[in-house]
C-alpha cells in the first residue's frame, strides 16, 4: 500500500513539474507575442524555443512560423527554411498561417529546388481555395484570393527557373487575373521571349496576346504576335 501511494505521489510530483514548465513556456512565448519590436520578438522567441522546443508546448509551431514569416534584422534564407520546415512538421496551424509559411518557402526554394516551390506552391493554392469554400463574409474570401494569387505567381516562378515556359505562362496569367497586378504582366512577357528564343511560337504568341490584351496600348506585344504567327507560318493572320 505504502509503496501505491509513494507512485501516486511520485506521479503527481512529476505532473506537477510538467505543467509548470508548460505554464512557463507559456508566459515566455505571450511575452515575446507581445512585444512591440520586431527584434526584440525575434529574441524572445528563439529564448522560448531553446527552453521548450520538443517538449509538447502548444506553441513551438507557431514560434517557428513566426520566425519564418515576420521581419527581423538579421534574418537568413536558411532562418525562413529551418524554421518553416519545422513549422510544417509539428503541424497544428490554422490556414492563414500555413499558407504565408507555405509561401516564404516556396519564394526560397524557387532558386534552390524548383520541384519543391513547385510542390509548396501547389499547397497554398489548394490550402486557400479550401479555406474560401468555407468563407461567407466577402472582406475574407478576398484575402484567400490574394493568396491564391500568391501562390500561382510563385508557381510560375518555379516553373520558369524549371525552363517549363508553358506552365509558367499559364501560371503568370492565373496569377494576373486574380490580382491584375501590372509587374506580372513584365513576367509574361519575359516568358513569352523566352518561348520565342526556344522556337516555341504557339507558347510565345498565347503569352505576348495576354500581356496586349492586359494592355492594348502595347504596341510591343503586338507585334511580337505578328512575329509568332509568321514564325509558325500563320502569314495571313
Amino acid at each position: 500500500m505504502k509503496k501505491v501511494v509513494s507512485g501516486i505521489i511520485a506521479l503527481c510530483l512529476a505532473f506537477g513539474g510538467l505543467a509548470l514548465a508548460q505554464s512557463e513556456c507559456d508566459q515566455l512565448y505571450i511575452k515575446a507575442m507581445t512585444s512591440n519590436s520586431p527584434a526584440e520578438r525575434a529574441t524572445l522567441l528563439k529564448d522560448f524555443l531553446a527552453k521548450c522546443a520538443g517538449k509538447g508546448n502548444q506553441y513551438e509551431n507557431f514560434a517557428n512560423a513566426n520566425l519564418c514569416t515576420n521581419h527581423y534584422p538579421g534574418k537568413t534564407e536558411q532562418d525562413i527554411l529551418n524554421y518553416g520546415e519545422k513549422a510544417l512538421q509539428l503541424g497544428g496551424l490554422d490556414d492563414l498561417t500555413k499558407c504565408h509559411v507555405l509561401t516564404n518557402l516556396a519564394a526560397i526554394y524557387v532558386k534552390q529546388n524548383p520541384d519543391k516551390a513547385k510542390t509548396y506552391a501547389n499547397q497554398v493554392i489548394e490550402t486557400a481555395r479550401t479555406a474560401k469554400a468555407k468563407e461567407t463574409e466577402a472582406p475574407n474570401a478576398t484575402q484567400w484570393n490574394k493568396l491564391i494569387g500568391g501562390g500561382y505567381y510563385v508557381l510560375g516562378q518555379a516553373q520558369e527557373k524549371a525552363k517549363d515556359n508553358k506552365s509558367a505562362c499559364d501560371s503568370y496569367l492565373n496569377s494576373y487575373n486574380i490580382l491584375k497586378n501590372a509587374k506580372i504582366i513584365a513576367e509574361i512577357k519575359k516568358v513569352g521571349k523566352a518561348a520565342y528564343e526556344a522556337k516555341a511560337y504557339a507558347d510565345a504568341e498565347k503569352a505576348f496576346r495576354a500581356a496586349h490584351q492586359a494592355n492594348p496600348k502595347d504596341t510591343e506585344s503586338l507585334n511580337l504576335v505578328a512575329q509568332c504567327l509568321y514564325r509558325a507560318g500563320k502569314t495571313d493572320e
